[in-house]
Formats: structure tokens, C-alpha cells, sequence
């Protein structure tokens, strides 16, 4: 992930909880504490490494090489890179949303009876109680 916003870097601390929504969508949001970001999958240059810190003991001549002070095994690739960008959520007004749902209103004022939009769907005609027909 990469941020375009300076923020308070305790906040990625491990125990610190985050909200994430639709990340396998195009624009997935990310909560941290108060602050809110939209994402956007971008390619990278090249390819990015993960690598997670080994607590085995390195297999190695102590005689010729010196261990290093942290051993680290792959974890896993990507070329792909999540851009976060911080956006600002505003409570719907009540204007909002009286729009909102003269929206859906007219939306349903245009369908039939049986919620579909005209000319299309499926309607089931029932002649006799417990005989229905499908046409």
C-alpha cells in the first residue's frame, strides 16, 4: 500500500485496528481511526518482494562469514501496488437524501407491478388457486 497522506505512522502498528471495504474491487476504502482513503490498483516498475524476518538459526561456516543479525525467508511477490488517497465522508444532508429516494421512487414508478422494467422478466398468471402458469 502506498499512501499519498502523512499521517501519525502508529496507526499501522499491528495491534490497531482497520476497516477495509470491497478490496477486491477497483476502488476498495480503507479506514485508520478517523482518517478515511480511497484506493486505486496501479502496476508497478519492476517487481515488489515481501520478505518476513526467519528465527531459525542460519546454516552457516562461522569461520568464513560472519551471521547476519536478521535472517529473512521470501513471502510473496507482486506487480501490482494499492494507492491510498484520503477522501472526506460528509453526512447525507436531508436534501440528500430526499433526493435519494425520489431517485428509487421514480426508478419504480417506471417498472411494472412485479418490479421488473417493462417488456422484460418473467410474469406468472394464475388461473385457479394453486395452478400457476408461467409465461
Amino acid at each position: 500500500m502506498d499512501f499519498n497522506y502523512q499521517f501519525d505512522s502508529s496507526l499501522l502498528d499491528a495491534d490497531k485496528e482497520f476497516k477495509i471495504l470491497g478490496l477486491d474491487s477497483d476502488e476498495p476504502i480503507l479506514q485508520l481511526g478517523t482518517l478515511v482513503f480511497k484506493g486505486e490498483w496501479k502496476d508497478t516498475t519492476g517487481t515488489l518482494i515481501f520478505f518476513q524476518e526467519d528465527d531459525t538459526e542460519p546454516k552457516m561456516d562461522v569461520l568464513m562469514t560472519s551471521p547476519p543479525s536478521k535472517m529473512l525467508k521470501f513471502t510473496c511477490k507482486t506487480n501490482k501496488l494499492l494507492h491510498m488517497s484520503r477522501i472526506f465522508v460528509n453526512l447525507k444532508t436531508k436534501k440528500d437524501k430526499e433526493e435519494s429516494v425520489a431517485k428509487v421512487g421514480d426508478t419504480l414508478a417506471s417498472m411494472d407491478i412485479d418490479g421488473e422494467p417493462p417488456g422484460e422478466g418473467t410474469s406468472i398468471n394464475s388461473e385457479t388457486e394453486g395452478n400457476t402458469s408461467m409465461t
